[in-house]
């Protein structure tokens, strides 16, 4: 069975911006190529029903961009996924990887959570780091 990759990011709606880091899209496709269940739901929902997605989950993959900071959605996401109460009762922490678009000085709160693993922007690294923590040969 696939290893679930829940996907905590967002596209700007700001015009003159770029939509979504392609990058970070190019990550989406290799791990999808390699057999992952990327799962990115870009519609708003029910924090209760986000908590069930993630807590569905292997791991959680945040796209750290400007967007991304500026959402409190996106922070409860990764909260969430490392096993804290937020909404109903808290679900068990699943590994957390940071893909970096903005600098780390950039992060808000994240900046100082040390229990989620920043990527590197390379794509073909990240992948590999993923791999390796979620013990895919």
């Amino acid at each position: 069975m696939a290893k679930r990759i829940y996907v905590s990011a967002m596209e700007s709606q700001v015009p003159g911006r770029v939509r979504f880091d392609p990058t970070a899209e190019d990550l989406f496709d290799r791990l999808e190529s390699a057999g992952f269940d990327v799962y990115w739901n870009k519609s708003w929902r029910p924090y209760e029903d986000i908590s069930a997605e993630i807590a569905a989950s292997d791991a959680m993959l945040a796209v750290v961009d400007p967007t991304w900071t500026s959402s409190t959605w996106m922070a409860i996401e990764i909260c969430l996924a490392l096993g804290e109460h937020a909404f109903g009762p808290a679900i068990r922490p699943i590994p957390v990887f940071v893909y970096p678009v903005s600098p780390q000085s950039e992060w808000g709160f994240l900046r100082t959570r040390l229990d989620a693993l920043k990527l590197p922007r390379n794509v073909e690294a990240a992948f590999a780091q993923v791999k390796e923590a979620l013990s895919i040969p």
